[in-house]
């Protein structure tokens, strides 16, 4: 049976929310807060299992209460948790402010960075996986993931975020590339340029190192999604949204769009999908509370 095999982090999100993002060396009053499940990996893999795909999270947790709590949000969302390792550190915490729909986010990674790669290889993936990871664990550990998938005939989905020069070189290892406008500025070096589209893909392609049967899909918040597959390229309009709050929206994307690709949907179907849940988790509060169920997204699209 397909999966998705999520490689990534699990943060405890500490979410304030105000009328304005503070500047630096300013102070804000704010008038809301709570302590929601979040981190990249973890975001991404309720998204894959509400999206329908059997889900298996590799992570590290500490030994303390946020640990508990994200272990027991990923059971409650039908993610399986037998693969997370458990610390003796505290559980990753995001710091999030939040004004007009707008964030800012300082995230100190605990357990996430003393992720062994041995947790990785201690799993056995198939053909069938999808295999999808983000830039919060240690590099060797995404690493391991995509040669023990790549070995197996798997896809390697790779969402390189936060954007740094140490990951450049696990591009060429992923099938499926995910960025939005900043993470592609940042390994492409140039911005995209809507005005010709096609020409600039060709030079991307050349700047990331990858070829022609390597997927790049752009997100780009309210002007939709764009991406260029070997024998395609494809636009996907945004929905038009008032947004709430734009925390872990891309990773809402990240996870639908792989359980499609585990699904073998077409590119342009599982994009499509994929655009649409993002869009429903921007007009609520939280990472993980705001992905929404398959059923609230194919009710939308029909």
């Amino acid at each position: 049976m397909a999966r998705v095999i999520v490689i990534g982090s699990l943060n405890v999100d500490l979410v304030g929310m105000g009328d304005a993002l503070p500047r630096p060396g300013e102070t804000v009053l704010g008038h809301h807060y709570q302590r929601l499940p979040g981190g990249k990996g973890a975001n991404q893999a309720v998204a894959s299992s509400l999206a329908g795909a059997d889900t298996l999270m590799i992570g590290a947790v500490g030994d303390d209460a946020d640990g508990d709590f994200m272990s027991q949000t990923l059971d409650e969302k039908g993610v399986d948790t037998q693969r997370l390792a458990t610390q003796a550190a505290a559980t990753g915490v995001a710091l999030i402010t939040i004004a007009q729909g707008e964030n800012q986010i300082l995230v100190v990674p605990g357990a996430n960075a003393m992720l062994d790669p041995a947790v990785v290889e201690a799993v056995n993936f198939t053909t069938d996986d999808v295999v999808l990871a983000q830039n919060e664990v240690p590099v060797p550990v995404i690493t391991a993931g995509f040669a023990k998938a790549r070995a197996a005939g798997a896809i390697c989905v790779y969402n390189p975020a936060p954007a740094t020069t140490s990951t450049k070189t696990l591009l060429p290892q992923a099938d499926v590339l995910v960025f939005n406008d900043t993470e592609m500025s940042f390994y492409a070096g140039v911005p995209f340029d809507p005005g010709n589209p096609q020409a600039y893909w060709r030079q991307v392609r050349d700047d990331l190192g990858v070829d022609e049967a390597t997927a790049l899909v752009l997100t780009r918040g309210e002007k939709g999604v764009i991406a260029a597959t070997k024998t395609a390229f494809i636009q996907i309009e945004a929905r038009a949204v008032t947004a709430r709050d734009s925390t872990g929206a891309g990773d809402c994307f990240c996870g639908y769009l792989a359980a499609m690709i585990a699904a073998k949907y077409p590119m342009d179907h599982a994009l499509r999908l994929a655009t649409m849940a993002a869009s429903l988790s921007v007009e609520r509060v939280g990472a993980i509370p705001s992905i929404p169920a398959l059923t609230e997204v194919e009710a939308l699209l029909s």
